[in-house]
Order: C-alpha cells, then structure tokens, then sequence
C-alpha cells in the first residue's frame, strides 16, 4: 500500500509538472465535510458483543442507542481540460466515529466510542457550468479505494473504568464512491470558495486489536468482538478553498514569442499532385482509405446456372508476382505475326462454380434455387459458415454483422460441407408480401424485372464468433429476362425455298430467297422446310425461328413467350447434322429446318379447300451486356398458306391487330459526358476542410492563417481573454463570431504535415498525439468508416420521416415512405455511391433531381402531382437530410470536431452524366437501365501489325529482372498470356472472330427511369466504381482471376485507345403491359397498344477513353 501511495503521488507531481504541456491549468482544493451514517448491522453486532464483554455470566438488559458520523478532510488536484471540465485526483483522511450509549438504569449509562481513521484515494472530475455573477454551480463524482489506517477505542466499564488504546494498521481495501453538487464562487482567477453536499458510497472492514476486551473469548474459544464490515455510506456537507493556478507572465510570453510553435496553419498552397497512375500504384490496396478490402477468410462461388456442379470449386488462383526492387514496363506489345493463337476451349456444358460478381441470374419463372461453394483460407477454428442475403450491399466488418440492415435470409451450416443452396422464390414473394402486409395501399410501379441480391458466407466458430472480417456480399440477379431490342425494326430477311429443303447443284436450282408468302400442302409429307435468317454472319448466339396463328406484335419479343405456337431454337454455329449432306451450311449458316407436321392440323383433320395462315419469323438471340438480359434482333415475317385444294384461289390474309394508341411516351436516353476516377492521394489524411463554424471550445490549439498572418488563440486560456478584450471581445459569443471566422470560416483548407523528429520542438505538446495517429492512420481510416456507415443508416430515420410528408397525395404516402427506403437502402448506391465515402452528399447532390423524382415514380405518383415544384420541394428535403448526415467529422491529428478531409484530395469515383428527355406532348412511362463499360478486343486489334505498328493492347509488366533476359521475356510472356486467353478460360475464338469482354467497372443495372413530364428533360450522374480484383470477368465464369496489374492494363495502359466500349439500354414496358400494369383498363386480347412517341432506349458510345474527361 505505501508503494501505491508513492506512485499515486509521483504521477500527481507528474501531471502538475507538465501542466503547461497538458491542461488549460491546475487547481487545489482543500476542503472539510461531515457526513451522516447508520451502519446498523454493525451497530447490532458490536453492541451484542459489549454487552458480553461487561456481564459474561448473566445476560445485561439495556435500552441502547447510537451516534455515528463520519469526518472528512480532503485534497483535490484539479486538471482544468478547459473552464467547464477538470479532472480530480482525490486523496482525503476519513474519520468514521461509532458511539454506543446503554442505558442501564435510570442513573447510570455507559457509553463507547470507536474511530476509525481511514484513507481514500480517487479519481474523477467536475463538470461547471458557466458562471453567472461570479458564482457557477458544479457537478462532481469519483471513484477509488478506501482502507483503514487504525483504531481509536474507548469501552467503559461497570466499575466506572474504561478500556482504552490506540493501534495503526492498514486494513482491506474497499472500493467506494462520492457524487456531489455544489456552488463554487470565485475572487478572480486563483481563488474561490464552495460549499456542497453529496452521497459517499463506502464500507470499511472494522479490524479489532489484540488487546484488552476484543481478545476475550467466549466458553466455545470463540472471539467475542469478531472482524465486521460497516456501511459507512451516506449524506455528507461541507465547503472548501480553491487556488487555481494561472501564470499569465508565461502565457503572455508564449503569445509573443511562440507564435510559430504549436500553431496550425490554415489556408497553405496545395501541394504538386501525383499523377492518377502514380496514386494508383502506391496505393497499398489491402489498406484503401475508401474503397477497404476485408480480411475474408473464405472465398465464395455461386453455380452459372441452375443445378449443382458435378465438382466444387478449386481456391482461386491469384497471379501476384513477388517484387522486391520494382521496374515496372510498360507499353509492351505483341505482333500479330509473331504470335500463334491456341486451340480455343468449348465453354463448360452444365452448371460450373464461378467467383464471377454479377454473373448467375436466376430466372425466378423456371428455378428459383441456386447453389453456392465455399473454401475456407487460414479460418483457423472454423466450426460452421453462416451465410446470409441482403437486398442491400453490407457494410463488411465486424460490427453488427449478425444483424445488418436489409438481411432478409439466413442461414448456418458446418463448415466442412462446403456447399448450400438458397431458394429466390420465397425470398421474392416474402419482399412484396411484407411490404402488402404494412402498407395496404402498396402497389408497385416499377418495371424493373430483376434484383440484385447480396449473398455473404462467414466462417464462425463455436461461440459463432466470426473468423477475420465479414465481406460487402456477393451480387447476384433475380427475377425475369429483360429483351433489349437492339433495333425496333426487322433488321434481317426471312429466307427459304420454293419447296422444302430446296436443291443446290446441278440445273434448276431451288435456293432460298426472299418470299413474303409461300404455300404448304399438308398432304405432301412430312412438311419440311428451310428458314435462313439472311445476312447474319455472327457465330455467337441463337437463331430461333417463332410460329404463330396470328401477325406477331411488339409484346412478343422474349423467345418462349408471348403469342407463339411453335419454337425451335439453335445455338451458332449451327452443326451439319441438323441438314442433309448437300446443304450448303457454309453459304446459309443461320438456317434451321422446321417440320410444320409437328405442330400444324393433320391433313385427316382439314377440308379440301381450307386453308390456315401460319407466320414465320426468325430471332437472332444473343446474351447481353448486363446479366438477365438478351439482345433480340428480328427478321421481317414470312405468310404460310397451310391447305389444299382449288389451286388458284385467292389468299386473305388474317386481319392484323387492331391499335390503340396510349398518350404516354418512350423517352429519349443519352450519355453525355464522362469523368474518370480521381484515386486517393497518399497524404489524403494530411488535407483537411472545415465543414462548419467551430465553436470557442473546439479551439484548443493556436491556428495561422498563412495569408494575412493571423493567429487564432484558445479563448479558454486567461492571456488569450485578456488579449482579446484589448481588441472588444469580451465573451465566447463575440469570439465565434467575429474572431473565428478570420482564421476557421467554413470551407478553408487545413494542411497537417506528417511529423518528424526535427519538427519535435515545432510541434510541442502536439508531438506525441500527431505522431500517435499517422503512426496508426488504418486506425483511424476505420473509425472514419465506422462513422460514415452509421451517418448513412442514421440517414434513413430523418431523410424519410421528414421528406415523406411533402408526398403530394395522401392515400400513397405509405408507398412513397417505401419508395424513400429503397432509394435510402439501395440507397445512394443507387447511383453508385460507396456507403463509405465520407463525402457522400456532396457526390449526389448533381442526382438529387433524379433521386427525387425516382422516389415518386416509384411510389405510384401520378405524373400530374409529379410537378415541378413537387420535385423541388422533394430534392430540397432529400438535400438538406443528406447534408445533416453527412456532417461527421473525420479523425484528425489535433481532434479538431470541425474538420473534414479535403474532396480534393479524397477518392472519387468515375462517372457518367446521363440524359433522358421526353420531346413528346405525352408523359413518359417509367422504366429501368442498365449501363456497362467493356473493353473488347478481337484477333484484329489486340496485336500490332506492320499495317498498324501503333495498334495493339499495351501490356504492363511487373518485373525486377534485367530488360531482354530469358526471366524478364518469361514474365511478360506469362502476363500477356495471361490477360489475353486466362482471363477468359480461354475459350474466345479469336481465330474464328471470337471476341473478349472484359468489364472495366462494375455493371449498374436496374436503375429506375423517372417519369419525365412533357418536354422535361432530364440529367443524373451516376458513379461507376471500378471492377473488383480477386475475382473473375462477368462473362467468364472458368476464366482466371482478376488481378491489379489487370486492372493497370485495362484502364491506365489501354483506357484511352479503342478498346472501351459504352454501352447503355433501357428497358420500358410494352403498352399492353403498361395498361394491364395501370388497372384502369381491360386490354383486349387482339388490341396492340402503342405510345405516341417511341423515343430510343439505347445509346452505345464506342472508343471512349475512360482516363479522360470527354462530352458527347
């Protein structure tokens, strides 16, 4: 104990030493209280044991009462954080008084009197509020251990004399506690007076001594007087002296003569910039400021189609090239002479496990289960894998990751499985049900037919502790094929014979030829014929050839949909077993043979004379640019007379469907400009602006204002007050607003250098804290996500309780407060805003327009209400929620609250403006869009030639070895390799006009397409966040896994030739969906309904840079 006493004094003799370096200053407190206990429990028992002690033989009889205060005297160090807060070390000598009166008789009592001197030592603080009149009332509490120091006793006798003696010991030690309130008046600075009153909580372990009576035992051997706690806890008063420390002499001086010490400075230069490859290339990826990888411990495959894979997956292979004196190559190219292409690979037949994001698409209408692998990597004590989906990307970490926002699916299984299967079907039916089940006015009015869903496995232990850190999920898409209609007009001809299969040597030859109408007898056979789709010379893809009893319409675009009789699909190329041997296959490639036997009336069944008309048309069919997309190219419609009889009789054709028009239209879709990445500079974390006006309190250090030379001093300090008042400033109020703002107006820029030993004396008591956090910047990189997140699911709450009232029509508010969550939840991620960039709202503030209008259009608002002022009133609240949310400051060296990290400085991420517009009379319908960036390259353009000695994908190589050696040709062997046949498996066949697409961002997809009123038109930027490494190509689910240096080639090396690709489409409903999608009309099964105005829903920007900032 008297070792611990000694530390407790040297760090209180350590903290008043450097007072100058640590508190605003220091103060002493002596003061004296009294307190009021009743430690009845010991009060029975000692009296007991009294009684005892003066009658052993015969019980004494005695009315007994007592007398039991407690005395206080303290000393208080007090650290002054600033005037309102201190913190105490406390040291007080406590003296418990226990009296004992028992009333014998009339005329005689005896009387004990028992102390207890004690110590308490404790820690803690007081809050003051601000003075008025001199006078300032404080709260205070503490805490710490009190023990016994000795006994003091006094037992009188029977016989008129007394046991009486005096020991010193340290007893146990206990914890105990104070809370008090009181008024503090101060004469001056360094001198005042309190008084207060409180509540101590203690108990104190009553040790008796060896002596004369507490030795005295009982007939048993028993100690009488045995070892006792007493609650000395209770009520106490008193007042005290307070000297506070000020040295305004030194203070003073430190104005004068430190002004450049210890002094942040505030509007300085920007420092020269890195380039964005340069940024880039630094960047330690697993350390992102921005954009965090976490340390996964698993790696997750989703199977490409539906079924389970014959095999699970292998781990993933990762080409990382071991650098230790890195000389990186680049502009390396290949010949096209001097390279031989391999053997392509068939693509893989049957479901395969890919770590593709965006790639599986489950079509809910045909098997709605999908199964997922796993293998586990260094999860060390993983007993089960807990996977879980979310209509929302997780935030990945460990905090709250049992219970994200947005989870609507979970699961658990061993860990030793390595395989589940999750069914979409129910999870489709639940989101709308739910949604029906709390708001029952909830209609959908969105024709977005898929979802993306977010799908995480975690490996856990046996306390389902997760092992390293949950990831962001797995995207997925659910839901219906969407046709993207790459031409609203047939682009092909439908070809065939005169008769059947026709004839193709020799004389009279039958070949196929364009005929808008040809017969066939149902007696003749079995009815063959030839469809040649004319001029498609593609090898990729489908053909698929559609019979129907009536004239086709614009609703029946998906193959196996629609009004179809019959349809036979076959994939390009198309094989020669499906003709005859004397086919010509090589000059017709797109044909199929269809047997109108297998679908048409029996010849048995038909009059002479009766005739059916069938028509015939063909579809090219290809995989689109997005997942659960088609690109659908039709030819023109063939009439087939089907009957016998009279020869020369006249056709009537069946009457084609009847239209109506619909005064709605299809807007018009653009990309007008584009913006590339800006990367996060190293020293992002050294730039700063202040985001809001501080207040008095937040300056705690001196700030320099470079420009005019200015110097902001702490107002808490005695000099600085005094050195204001010369200047009027006289209180905290006049000091924000006309001292501050000289030096800290919101919008300045703040430059914090990282520190060195040599700016140790520049620094002074800042040192050790700036060093502290640049020493541990991930540190603080994670509390700044951390804030981020929270801001933005805190977001939710205010944004859609307040923006929900300015919902125009009252019956659909519920729908809007649901539309709101989604914009919230799919949130700003919806334009494709990472929930951890710390400057979210200003990155949305040129969509806000959009978000708002996305908002009613998909709560069913009707175009009428959706008015201009609406909109505004609408984007005005969305705008100033995000603003409030968005006011986290971040981590800094000096914990300045008003401080935010410079945009300029920070990542930011691609984007593209695009434009819709309605030149129409009508409204529009709402819709989605998709927008993908690829870079494509083909046997013609991926090598240089003697033609072209410019062309050619420059390939960068990562190497240490000398430039020409057999080791540095082997790696950038391996690189290209690689990047041109492992990426994609291998299976492009580049000899065969193969092409490869590899994605350079991450796909939007889905994105809602606002109602737009008559004339309006209409601009949203949406963010395109680079594609993630790791993992594998959208297209390819056998290819090799993506790498940085991949990522390097593709967007630094080749981003600015012709290799990038825009490719942006939109997806409306057809008028007869969009009527029955109303409710307010009965479509009638032969009425085709078409908008006034078609617009057109795709725009394809080709050989766009993405390295550059370019307009169309």
């Amino acid at each position: 104990m008297k070792k611990s006493n000694i530390i407790f004094f040297v760090l209180c003799l350590m903290l008043l030493c450097f007072n100058d370096f640590t508190f605003a200053k220091i103060g002493l407190e002596v003061d004296g209280a009294v307190g009021f206990i009743n430690p009845s429990e010991f009060n029975s028992d000692f009296t007991e044991a009294y009684k005892k002690i003066l009658s052993p033989s015969t019980p004494l009889f005695a009315n007994t009462s007592f007398n039991n205060s407690i005395y206080d005297l303290s000393g208080t160090l007090k650290f002054f954080l600033n005037n309102e807060f201190c913190i105490d070390a406390v040291i007080s000598y406590l003296q418990p008084e226990f009296q004992t009166k028992l009333q014998i008789s009339e005329t005689k009592s005896l009387n004990s009197r028992i102390l207890v001197p004690s110590c308490y030592l404790g820690i803690g603080g007081d809050y003051y509020l601000q003075p008025f009149l001199g006078f300032s009332l404080f709260f205070g509490a503490n805490i710490g251990t009190i023990f016994p120091i000795g006994l003091n006793y006094k037992l009188e006798k029977l016989d008129a004399s007394a046991f009486e003696g005096k020991e010193s010991y340290f007893g146990e030690i206990f914890f105990a506690g104070n809370l008090k309130v009181g008024l503090q008046y101060l004469i001056g600075d360094s001198i005042g007076l309190s008084v207060f009153s409180g509540y101590r909580k203690a108990e104190l372990k009553i040790k008796y001594p060896d002596s004369a009576p507490f030795n005295t035992k009982d007939s048993y051997g028993n100690y009488i007087f045995k070892e006792k706690i007493a609650d000395i806890s209770g009520i106490f008063v008193g007042a005290g002296v307070v000297l506070n420390t000020t040295d305004t002499k030194k203070e003073d001086k430190e104005l004068q003569d430190k002004d450049k010490q210890a002094t942040i400075r505030v509007m300085e230069d920007k420092k020269t910039m890195l380039s964005e490859i340069e940024k880039f290339t630094k960047t330690d990826r697993n350390k992102d400021y921005f954009l965090p990888r976490y340390d996964t411990r698993i790696e997750l495959f989703v199977s490409n189609e539906p079924g389970k894979p014959k095999e699970k997956p292998k781990p993933l292979i990762i080409k990382n090239y071991d650098i230790t004196a890195t000389s990186i190559q680049s502009d390396i190219k290949i010949d096209k002479e001097k390279m031989d292409l391999p053997v392509a690979l068939p693509k893989a037949k049957g479901p395969v496990y890919t770590a593709a994001p965006y790639s599986a698409f489950i079509d809910i209408n045909k098997d709605s289960k999908r199964w997922f692998a796993f293998n586990l990597k260094d999860a060390k004590g993983a007993t089960d894998v807990i996977w879980q989906v979310s209509t929302t990307n997780f935030i990945g970490g460990i905090d709250g990751w049992k219970n994200p926002p947005n989870l609507i699916k979970s699961g658990k299984i061993k860990a030793f499985s390595g395989e589940f299967e999750i069914d979409f079907g129910d999870l489709e039916t639940k989101r709308i049900q739910i949604k029906k089940t709390f708001f029952t006015n909830y209609k959908p009015y969105t024709f977005d037919k898929r979802k993306i869903y977010y799908i995480r496995a975690v490996p856990v232990d046996a306390q389902e502790n997760p092992i390293g850190e949950p990831g962001s999920g797995f995207p997925v898409i659910v839901g219906e094929p969407v046709v993207n209609m790459v031409s609203a007009e047939p682009k092909y001809e439908l070809w065939t014979p005169l008769a059947g299969i026709g004839k193709y040597y020799g004389e009279n030859q039958d070949r196929p030829f364009h005929r808008k109408e040809i017969g066939i007898n149902p007696k003749e056979g079995p009815n063959e014929r030839v469809f040649n789709i004319h001029g498609y010379k593609g090898t990729e893809g489908k053909i698929v050839i559609q019979v129907s009893d009536k004239p086709f319409t614009s609703n029946d675009n998906i193959p196996g949909k629609g009004n179809v009789l019959f349809e036979k699909q076959l994939e390009m190329p198309v094989k020669s077993s499906e003709f005859p041997s004397d086919f010509l296959l090589s000059e017709y490639p797109a044909s199929m043979i269809i047997k109108f036997s297998d679908f048409a009336k029996k010849a048995s069944e038909m009059k002479e004379k009766e005739y059916i008309n069938y028509y015939v048309r063909g579809l090219i069919v290809k995989e689109g640019k997005s997942p659960g997309t088609i690109d659908v190219e039709t030819t023109d419609t063939v009439v087939v007379s089907y009957g016998y009889g009279n020869s020369d009789f006249q056709w009537i054709p069946t009457p084609g469907p009847t239209y109506a028009y619909i005064n709605r239209s299809l807007p018009k879709m653009k990309i007008k400009s584009y913006a590339p990445i800006r990367f996060s500079a190293q020293d992002s974390f050294n730039h700063y602006i202040v985001f809001r006006p501080p207040t008095a309190d937040e300056i705690k250090c001196k700030w320099k204002n470079v420009q005019t030379g200015e110097i902001l001093y702490p107002y808490n300090m005695a000099s600085s007050q005094t050195y204001y008042a010369t200047q009027g400033i006289y209180n905290k109020q006049q000091y924000e607003q006309k001292v501050i703002p000289r030096v800290l107006k919101p919008g300045t820029k703040v430059y914090i250098p990282p520190p060195k030993e040599e700016d140790k004396p520049w620094y002074e008591e800042l040192y050790d804290g700036v060093v502290d956090f640049f020493e541990d910047i991930y540190k603080a990189v994670k509390e700044l996500t951390n804030k981020i997140s929270a801001a933005y699911n805190n977001l939710k709450k205010g944004l859609i309780n307040v923006v929900v009232d300015l919902c125009p029509v009252e019956s659909l508010k519920e729908s809007f407060r649901i539309a709101l969550e989604g914009m919230v939840n799919y949130g700003l991620v919806a334009i494709g805003i990472p929930p951890t960039l710390p400057n979210f709202d200003e990155l949305s503030d040129m969509s806000l327009d959009y978000l708002a209008e996305a908002a009613l259009t998909e709560a069913g608002i009707p175009e009428n209400e959706i008015t201009e002022a609406v909109v505004d009133n609408v984007k005005n609240g969305i705008k100033e929620q995000l603003e409030n949310s968005a006011k986290v400051p971040a981590p800094n060296p000096v914990d300045a609250p008003f401080l935010k990290l410079d945009p300029d400085y920070m990542y930011r991420p691609a984007y593209v403006d695009i434009e819709f517009f309605n030149d129409s009379d009508y409204p529009t319908v709402p819709g989605t869009f998709d927008l993908n960036v690829n870079f494509e390259f083909d046997y013609w353009n991926m090598f240089s030639s003697t033609y072209n000695p410019a062309g050619g994908i420059n390939f960068v190589v990562p190497t240490n070895y000398v430039s020409g050696s057999a080791p540095a040709i082997d790696r950038a062997t391996d690189v290209m390799e690689h990047f041109l046949y492992g990426l994609n498996g291998n299976t492009v066949d580049f000899k065969n006009g193969g092409k490869a697409i590899y994605d350079v961002f991450k796909p939007l997809i889905g994105k809602t397409v606002p109602i737009l009123r008559a004339h309006e038109k209409r601009t949203v930027r949406m963010y395109l966040e680079l594609y993630p490494v790791w993992t594998q190509f959208t297209h390819y689910p056998t290819g090799e896994c993506v790498t940085d240096n991949d990522m390097k080639i593709i967007y630094f090396a080749n981003g600015n030739k012709d290799f990038i690709t825009f490719y942006l489409s939109g997806h409306f409903p057809s008028g007869n969906e969009f009527i029955r999608s109303t409710g307010t009309l009965i479509t009638e099964p032969d009425v085709e309904y078409i908008y006034r105005s078609q617009g057109y829903t795709e725009d394809v920007a080709r050989k766009q840079p993405v390295t550059k900032t370019w307009n169309r």
